[in-house]
């Protein structure tokens, strides 16, 4: 699986193998410009042939919608992930639009399921 973090100036990535392990990942600078990023990285990402893309970005639609258009291209499943206030594991005191994905996902990694836990 390939799996992208887009942030304000970087674009983070990794490989995982069938089993979760990293198999690759770098971290570029984008400068706003992350579908062009993309486009220069697709044939690294072809070479391994992940069969699932998972991406956070906090980006804006319009980027957002520049990064899905370059990754269709590859024809590749992919999903962009989404803030849910009403997760099962999880409660937010901030609304949906106030904790960015990238947060909501650190935030995930800490939860223990068998635990009540405050972050």
């Amino acid at each position: 699986m390939l799996w992208l973090d887009l942030g304000n100036t970087r674009l983070k990535y990794w490989l995982t193998d069938d089993i979760g392990q990293i198999v690759a990942h770098d971290a570029k600078q984008h400068l706003q410009a992350p579908a062009e990023l993309l486009m220069g990285l697709t044939d690294r990402f072809e070479r391994y042939a992940p069969d699932f893309i998972g991406i956070s970005s906090v980006l804006g639609d319009n980027l957002n919608a520049k990064v899905s258009e370059t990754l269709s291209r590859l024809n590749i499943p992919f999903e962009f992930v989404h803030v849910d206030a009403a997760h099962a594991l999880m409660k937010s005191a901030y609304n949906d639009q106030q904790l960015g994905c990238d947060r909501w996902l650190q935030m995930l990694g800490a939860v223990d399921k068998k635990k009540n836990a405050s972050v």
